[in-house]
């Protein structure tokens, strides 16, 4: 390809994806069994593990950061980590759409992932939920692991030999 055009085919490539994952997201949404279309306020927080983040917002949106432990400068190929000055940027990025839940209790909130820059971690277009622990924690499960993560209260609440 000739210099200069791999950039506008990226965001081209950018932007219909983008497209595709709202629409993934719409149909996610509209799907019949799901009992409410916006997240609880118990879900709408900062749901950490060590080098991973989740921010979910009471509209049920969500965003992912996460490390990937190799630094662009090392590991060229995306996904990797940039260092800025004694900065880490991670490398791992998702965006969520939380649509509701699918059980009675409320305590599991179900959607998809629109757009991943890591399928290893979070892969694109599957499906992922996020269910509610004791002491401020939750499990994030999708399609290619289980991870616990901890809320801002979790060291008040839980106890030492958790």
């Amino acid at each position: 390809m000739p210099p200069g055009l791999d950039q506008p085919c990226r965001c081209i490539t950018l932007a219909l994806v983008t497209a595709l994952a709202v629409a993934a997201g719409c149909l996610a949404a509209g799907a019949g069994d799901v009992h409410t279309a916006v997240a609880s306020s118990r879900f709408a927080e900062s749901w950490a593990r060590h080098g991973f983040t989740l921010q979910v917002a009471e509209d049920g949106s969500a965003l992912a950061e996460w490390r990937i432990y190799a630094v662009c400068t090392d590991e060229p190929a995306p996904p990797c980590d940039t260092v800025v000055g004694d900065e880490i940027i991670p490398g791992g990025r998702a965006t969520i759409a939380f649509a509701g839940f699918r059980d009675g209790a409320g305590d599991t909130l179900h959607g998809s992932i629109l757009i991943s820059t890591d399928d290893a971690m979070l892969p694109a277009f599957g499906a992922i939920s996020l269910t509610l622990l004791p002491y401020d924690m939750a499990e994030l499960d999708t399609d290619a692991r289980s991870i616990l993560r901890c809320g801002p209260r979790f060291a008040e609440l839980a106890p030492a030999d958790v």
